[in-house]
């Protein structure tokens, strides 16, 4: 179990010196990203491939493998030798959307992993355009009550994170809306702009940056509270207790990978996520540092939030 694993290194930390965790400096270590170049979680694991280096003795790369979700990813560290250099950095589809979303998985999202280190978490913003009803969240919700099916919204795809944050303000709120998939939140925005759906979900660095432009608004923010950067924009959740569809961000290692290489790995990441660069780094993303300290417990409370927004919203994938 990952809550199990983060205990170990935790108590391994004071025995990292010695011949194993000299021999294991010298290895190049991988970061495997499951999606392409350019996004926040490319970024993040670009961010540690520069300042990894230092306190570990060894260069790193990232290397980025998208397709299926991140399953191709997640398989790729599955199978990897457990000697900490290859790792994953993941978020919630692959630990707690895909296992719901996909009818088979070539790995097991507790049993194949263990805890490096998590990384940061991000709100969704909830954004809208000229075809929101009011140019409010609750005149969207009013809208979509009065006439269930006819308030579209937009998302990167089917399963996808800004998916189901839909889904889950569908289910928070009572009311039917029709889903519009896309092929990426450039030709959804455009959409959004043109008046063609009423919202739609996006990554705070992504939608900081829309709503700094011109033609979109922000609706709301799926963290438990306001972002400073947004301070007149409400949490979704002051309107609808407990909603909540941040993503989140990890490394993780190959579930073998042994107490004192995972410890030095967590001690040398936890260096860097502490650092003024890296809050900064964060902090110009709409993003914020997280701290876990039951790994276990996170994921079961993490898999629930987005197993039951899967089943509720319908979605499959093959």
């Amino acid at each position: 179990m990952l809550e199990r694993r983060l205990a170990l290194a935790a108590a391994a930390i004071a025995c990292i010196a010695g011949g194993d965790a000299v021999a294991q400096s010298a290895r190049p270590v991988r970061i495997i990203v499951p999606f392409g170049p350019g996004g926040f979680s490319d970024l993040l694991g670009r961010f540690m491939a520069e300042a990894l280096p230092a306190p570990l003795g060894a260069p790193v790369v990232v290397e980025n493998r998208p397709g299926a979700g991140g399953n191709i990813a997640a398989e790729l560290v599955a199978r990897s030798d457990p000697d900490g250099s290859t790792l994953l950095l993941a978020g919630q589809a692959i630990t707690s959307i895909n296992p719901f979303l996909y009818p088979r998985l070539a790995y097991d999202p507790v049993r194949d992993f263990a805890a490096v280190a998590f990384l940061a978490a991000a709100p969704n913003i909830l954004l809208g355009g000229p075809g929101t009803p009011g140019g409010t969240l609750a005149g969207l919700v009013a809208a979509a009550k009065a006439k269930p099916d006819e308030v579209a919204y937009g998302s990167v795809g089917v399963g996808s994170v800004t998916h189901l944050a839909a889904a889950m303000l569908e289910s928070a709120a009572g009311i039917r809306m029709t889903h519009v998939p896309y092929r990426g939140a450039g030709p959804a925005q455009a959409d959004l702009r043109a008046g063609r759906i009423a919202m739609m979900f996006e990554n705070a660095g992504s939608a900081l940056a829309a709503v700094r432009g011109s033609g979109v608004i922000a609706l709301g923010v799926s963290s438990a509270s306001r972002m400073s950067e947004l301070p007149d924009v409400p949490a979704i959740a002051e309107l609808f207790p407990g909603y909540e569809a941040d993503g989140w961000y990890a490394l993780l290692a190959p579930a073998a990978t042994p107490a004192p290489v995972l410890a030095r790995l967590s001690q040398a990441v936890s260096a860097i996520t502490a650092s003024p660069p890296y809050q900064k780094f964060l902090a110009e993303r709409g993003a914020r540092a997280m701290q876990v300290r039951e790994a276990g417990a996170f994921l079961a409370a993490d898999q629930a939030r987005w197993g039951d927004a899967v089943r509720r919203s319908g979605a499959r994938a093959e």
